[in-house]
């Protein structure tokens, strides 16, 4: 238990130094701007859980706990995917209606094409017994 606890805080450490965006006096984004980012998008309504902890882990991170630094920033990352597969979700759902609507359009347009040659055979038969 000891040696995953360590494991733990040693990957803990290790993302700490790899979340880019956590200084924005290094030149990168700051927490802040990345939720107000994140919150425009509508994340309450899509993973409000999920934004909570975010918030409650960015304010740990201010009070100095290098730990929820490193965790508040993965779970950014985690809610900008969340985000994105939502929106590919949505593309996705509106690809499928238009792939719908043009599959009834080529149903009806089918049925219409084999009515017209129906017509045609009918009346070329018709036509035939009724001659000389």
């Amino acid at each position: 238990m000891v040696h995953r606890s360590m494991s733990a805080v040693v990957l803990a450490a290790a993302m700490t130094m790899l979340v880019p965006g956590e200084d924005p006096a290094a030149g990168g984004v700051g927490f802040e701007d990345r939720l107000a980012e994140i919150q425009k998008k509508g994340i309450q309504k899509i993973a409000p859980t999920e934004m909570d902890l975010a918030l409650s882990l960015v304010d740990q991170a201010h009070e100095g706990d290098e730990r929820a630094r490193g965790l508040a920033g993965l779970q950014l990352d985690l809610l900008e995917a969340i985000i994105e597969a939502h929106s590919m979700e949505a593309q996705a759902s509106r690809l499928e209606t238009d792939a719908l609507e043009a599959e009834k359009d080529v149903l009806v347009e089918q049925a219409a094409y084999e009515f017209l040659v129906e017509q045609i055979l009918s009346s070329g038969v018709a036509s035939y017994w009724s001659g000389p």
